[in-house]
Parts: structure tokens; C-alpha cells; sequence
């Protein structure tokens, strides 16, 4: 949920006196001999003077990351394959194995002979232009930066904790834990400054020092993106949905524009001049900020953004295409190398337990009337669901279904699954159990696990529902929703308002509530295909329908939760719970039992104040029978002594 709350100052940008260099040694004269033509100056590269260069269609997995090398060739990374393109006309040229991209900016050059990629369980650095790869085993990958010789991660399972990494044989040289967690990361060109976005605002890190502090406060941590100047001196950063520039060594605030929604990708074309993405497309902005409006060069390239190291050549990613534009008559000037801060000689401190694993002793605590009937560790627990005879659990974990008996928690049977960075799953109906993720959707026979079926999506996605024999996804970074049967078959491809939050399919699948972006709450018949708006306004989380699908819930708002009538769109019970939802259920009694990032929760009665009843209970995925008798959730505890970060299953059951 991205709130629409840019900062309310516009701020001017202070204009910077020109510094003279002194001592430097007179130039040499050479003897003229013939009449000599002195270089042209260098020529701004200004938001007009970008023309397209070529656009094309990346066949087979959709494009996770672009960069653009020194030579000017496209680099493409898929989540299989590295592609190198043609400057002139995007042609393939050549091609290596590759892995899954790990989040944004996750695919840089760090020296003119090294490019690397973070995956999601690895690094890969390809020597240029050969591309030949070796591997460095770093662990679950979360954000990452690349610099100079170096990286920084995050782990996936503990986002606050972040390591620095030397290239060279990926030696181990520094940590630190970011107050608020590790959004986005950026290296400044000399690969002595790191900068941290989290959930408090912008973190400086001096890598070679060891050093760091807070330099910039802000509440609005969340979809964040950075990005350095090529000078080193600013920071552009895309947080929420502000975007602004900051005075590296000070913190202080230069300029802020104002965006129509977050950004997803950002990077400086020159000192002045920055492209970003976002729902709104590839735009350039420059100047002094406020309210002035972008150059948006292409609506419909959301992804990842990159640069050429001089300015004049600028590619972004679509869903399966890469657009590249130029500016043929400018020119930036040649920049100065800068000299690399070198890292640490010695090894970092001892690095203790992330704050997040420290041992503690097992939360006992129950919801009232409740008794803990049984818990379960797990390396990552994803979702949860009843079967539908009510006598086991439905887990999934990294790469695996597992299902549990409901009394004692025993593990009665596995599958292996696809894995992937987003995933849908759920009961189609009592005899299927579906999985979708990795651009494909899985069909198993319940409760014998048979695979009765692989289909191929042919594109990303973020959020999925399935209920009713039906499957619905959205097409990642679009405003785009497309219905499945069982069989694969499309039965619904419709346009939405904005960029999809959260979808929630009606038990019998001929309903489907869905939220865009800031866009409230919206109900598609899909027998007779139209769509109707049940709220205004808010982005809807934790969304589920009633067993008779005359009823929608979920939170819209600041910490609203309401009960809308289906048909009308009236409000049926408000609560005011503790925070934000990650899922919800309906009971057989009306009541529902909810998950969000302040515990379990009951939501009863007529509306009012809802509390959080198990607050250790703080990851997404809630399961409970319909006659809530055993309601079962997962917690982020670390039990005593284990050592590495995992999820627990708890099932609570009613006291006799």
C-alpha cells in the first residue's frame, strides 16, 4: 500500500559555484602544422532531446533487469539467461546462463571488465565481454547494490541485516543492521559510500570507516529506490510516493518533485537530469522540483531502468519488451575516473545474531478460549489453507507442499512445487489443489498429490486467487487481470484503473474483488464480464468474500476494516483494527479471523475497536474450520538456540 503523500516543502536547489583548479601544470604546446578544428563542447542532454532507438520483444521469460555497458551494448537478464544487445537496432549478439535476478538493481557493472548479477541464492560475475561466470554462494539474497569491486546485500528472511562483499575471492568485509530494515541499497562511484533506505528513512554507511549514521528522517520507507549522482555529492531517491534529491554529506534536502505514484526504478542521466519508472511509464525529470511535470517518454515501461555511463543512451523494461532511446546530438562531458575507496584490509568484528534471531524463550500466549494445540518449525512458510475434509493443513515452503495432520501437526505427505519470488496457491475445488508460480500454473489431484497439469502463463505476476475451478492472476507491473480454468484456458483478460494490490476470487468463482493502487475496492461479474466500484478510495488489503459471496471485507483506508455489501456497496460493520492486514477468512458465524503485521485477530459483532488477541502470530497466511475450532498461523518466533531464521506453524484449538 503505497500512500499518495508527497513532501509538503518544495525545495529549491542551491545553486553550485564553480570550483577552480589550482596547481595544475600548464598545458603542453605542440607545434601546429596544419590548421586544427578544437573539439566541439560538450552539449546538456535536456528531457527533449531523447529520440527511440529501437524497441523489441524479449522472447521466452519476460526481462528482469537491464543494464547498459561501457561499450553501449543492452544487457538484458531474464530469469534463466543474460542477453547482450545491439546498441543500434537490438539484436541479440550473444548470450549466457543465468538465475533469477534479486530485486531491483541487481544487475551493474562493477569495473569495466566485471558485471554482475545478485540472485536470489547466489552472485554470478561475468568477465566482459566474454562472459564467462564464476559463482559466489552468499546465501538467501534479499536487496543488494553493486559497486566498485564490491556488493552489499540483504538476507532474504532478515532485511535489516547488511554484509559488504569484496569481489575479489567475495571476501567478507563489513556488516551493520539499518535502522528500519534495507529497502534499497546504492554504492557512490567510488564505492566509499553506501546508501540505505528503510522503513525510518535514509541510512549513511562510510564502508571503509565501518562507520555510519542516519542522515535523512522520513516514515515513507517503503517501495524504495536510490540512486547516486555521478559526482557522488546527492542521492535521488524514490520513497513511497516522494521523490527527492538529498546532499550526500549533509542529509539535507536539494529538491523534491512530485510524482503521481511510487517509483519503481531510478537513475541520474547527468547532475541534473533523472529518469525514473513507475505506474505512470519511463519519465525525465529535471530542474528545480515542485510541481513541475515530467517528459514522459513511454507510459507502459514500468521496470528496470538504466543509463549509459555518459548519458546519451537510456533503456527500460515492459512486461516483455526493451525500449532503448537516444539522444543523438547531446554529449556529456568526459568525466574524470573516480579513485575507489579501497575496503578493509582486516576482517569486520564478530558478527552477532541479527536482532531478529536473537533466542528468546517460546510465546505461550492463546487467543481466549484457545489452547496451543500443536507447533511446527519451518524454513519458510508461504501459505496456508484447510482441506476441505477439515482434517489436515495445507503448508507451502520454499519449493514444497507438505501437508499436516490437524491434531498433532504431523507431516503426512509432500509434493515439490515451483518456486518463485511470487506465487498464488489454493483448493480450486475439493478435488484439485493449485499452484502458480514461475510463469506456469500447477494442478494437483487432491489428496493424492498427482500432478494433473502444467500450464504456461507466458508472463510474470504479483498477486493470484483461486477458488471456484477458476484461476486469477494479474500480469506483473500492469493494470491487468486474467481469469484461467483449471485446463488453462483464458476466460477473462480485462484492463483495470491502476497498477493490482490484492484479488480475492468468491468461493463459487463467478465473482472477483480486486484493489488498484489507491483505487478502493472493485467487483467483476465474470459470467457477464462488467465491473463495478465498491469504495472510492484506499488500497485494499487482506481481502475475502463470505461463504455465500454476498459480502466482501478487507481494510481500505488508514486502519479501516469494513463489511461491504456486494451488490450495493454499502458498508455492512467497520472495525478499527491495530494495523494492516495481510489475510483474512470468514467463519461459519459471520465473525472472521484475520493476520496482520500486529498479530491474530478476531473481527465480531457489530464493528468497533479490534484488538490484536496473539501478537507473536505476525506473518501473512491464516487458516481456521469453519467452526473456528482450530485456527492455525505462522510467527517469525526464533525458538531458543536455533540459529538460523525460520517460521513457525502454530494451530490453536478451542478449549472443551
Amino acid at each position: 500500500m503505497r500512500p499518495r503523500s508527497p513532501l509538503s516543502a518544495v525545495i529549491a536547489l542551491a545553486a553550485l559555484g564553480s570550483v577552480a583548479c589550482a596547481g595544475s601544470a600548464p598545458e603542453e604546446q605542440t607545434p601546429v602544422t596544419a590548421p586544427t578544428t578544437p573539439a566541439p563542447a560538450p552539449v546538456a542532454l535536456r528531457p527533449g532531446s531523447f529520440q527511440p532507438a529501437f524497441d523489441i520483444e524479449i522472447t521466452g521469460e519476460p526481462p528482469k533487469q537491464v543494464a547498459i555497458a561501457p561499450s553501449g551494448e543492452v544487457i538484458v537478464a531474464t530469469a534463466k539467461s543474460l542477453r547482450v544487445l545491439s546498441p543500434r537496432d537490438g539484436s541479440v549478439t550473444r548470450s549466457a546462463p543465468a538465475c533469477w535476478p534479486a530485486g531491483e538493481h541487481s544487475l551493474a557493472f562493477s569495473s569495466p571488465k566485471e558485471l554482475v548479477l545478485l540472485c536470489s541464492s547466489s552472485v554470478l560475475v561475468f568477465s566482459w565481454p566474454e562472459l564467462a561466470a564464476k559463482k559466489g554462494e552468499l546465501g538467501s539474497i534479499g536487496n543488494g547494490a553493486i559497486g566498485p569491486g564490491r556488493i552489499a546485500l540483504t538476507e532474504r528472511l532478515n532485511g535489516g541485516r547488511v554484509k559488504v562483499f569484496a569481489l575479489d575471492g567475495f571476501r567478507f568485509v563489513d556488516w551493520f543492521d539499518a535502522p528500519g530494515g534495507a529497502e534499497a541499497l546504492a554504492f557512490s562511484a567510488d564505492g566509499g559510500g553506501l546508501a540505505v533506505a528503510g522503513s525510518k528513512g535514509i541510512y549513511q554507511r562510510e564502508v571503509a570507516r565501518r562507520q555510519g549514521k542516519p542522515i535523512f528522517a522520513t516514515e515513507r520507507g517503503y517501495s524504495a529506490t536510490l540512486t547516486f549522482s555521478p559526482d557522488a555529492r546527492r542521492v535521488f531517491a524514490g520513497m513511497g510516493s516522494d521523490l527527492f534529491e538529498i546532499d550526500w554529506k549533509t542529509g539535507g534536502a536539494l529538491r523534491s518533485f512530485e510524482p503521481k505514484s511510487g517509483v519503481n526504478d531510478i537513475v541520474y542521466l547527468t547532475d541534473d537530469l533523472v529518469a525514473t519508472t513507475s505506474y505512470d511509464g519511463l519519465a525525465l525529470w529535471s530542474g528545480k522540483g515542485g510541481g513541475t511535470a515530467p517528459t514522459v517518454l513511454d507510459k507502459n515501461l514500468k521496470g528496470s531502468v538504466a543509463a549509459s555511463p555518459d548519458g546519451p543512451l537510456l533503456c527500460a523494461l515492459a512486461d516483455k519488451r526493451v525500449a532503448c532511446f537516444r539522444a543523438p546530438s547531446a554529449r556529456a562531458a568526459v568525466r574524470e575516473a573516480p579513485r575507489f575507496v579501497e575496503l578493509p584490509l582486516d576482517a569486520p568484528p564478530a558478527e552477532p545474531p541479527p536482532p531478529s534471531r536473537v533466542p528468546k524463550p517460546p510465546s505461550t500466549t492463546a487467543p481466549d478460549g484457545y489452547t496451543i494445540a500443536w507447533r511446527r518449525f519451518l524454513s519458510s512458510a508461504h501459505w496456508l489453507g484447510m482441506a476441505p475434509d477439515g482434517k489436515s493443513l495445507v503448508v507451502i515452503g520454499h519449493g514444497t507442499l507438505a501437508v499436516h495432520g490437524l491434531e498433532d501437526g504431523a507431516v503426512k505427505k509432500t509434493a515439490a512445487i515451483c518456486t518463485g519470488a511470487d506465487d498464488a496457491f489454493g483448493f480450486a475445488k475439493s478435488d484439485r489443489f493449485v499452484v502458480v508460480c514461475e510463469n506456469k500454473i500447477q494442478v494437483f489431484e487432491w489428496p493424492s498429490l498427482a500432478e494433473k497439469g502444467v500450464h504456461d502463463l507466458g508472463f510474470d505476476m504479483n498477486v493470484g486467487s483461486i477458488a471456484g475451478s477458476k484461476i486469477a492472476v494479474d500480469v506483473e507491473d500492469t493494470a491487468r487481470i486474467r481469469v484461467f480454468s483449471l485446463e488453462g484456458k483464458k476466460l477473462d483478460d480485462f484492463e483495470t484503473s491502476a497498477v493490482i494490490e490484492t484479488i480475492a476470487l468468491s468461493p463459487d468463482g463467478s465473482q472477483l474483488a480486486f484493489s488498484p493502487d489507491g483505487g478502493g475496492a472493485e467487483v467483476r461479474d465474470l459470467k457477464k464480464k462488467t465491473t463495478r466500484k465498491l469504495t472510492k478510495g484506499g488500497n485494499g488489503r487482506g481481502l475475502s468474500f463470505s461463504p455465500d459471496g454476498k459480502k466482501l471485507f478487507g481494510t481500505f483506508g488508514e486502519f479501516q476494516a469494513v463489511e461491504l455489501d456486494v451488490a450495493t456497496g454499502g458498508q455492512q460493520r467497520a472495525w478499527s483494527p491495530p494495523g494492516f492486514l495481510f489475510d483474512s477468512q470468514y467463519l461459519a458465524s459471520g465473525d472472521l479471523v484475520a493476520t496482520g503485521h500486529r498479530g491474530l485477530m478476531f473481527f465480531s459483532g457489530p464493528g468497533g475497536k479490534a484488538k490484536a488477541e496473539v501478537d507473536w502470530i505476525d506473518r501473512m497466511g491464516v487458516a481456521a474450520l469453519p467452526d473456528a475450532s482450530v485456527i492455525c498461523g505462522v510467527s517469525s518466533f526464533v525458538g531458543k538456540g536455533r540459529e538460523s531464521m525460520d517460521d513457525e506453524i502454530v494451530c490453536f484449538a478451542k478449549k472443551p
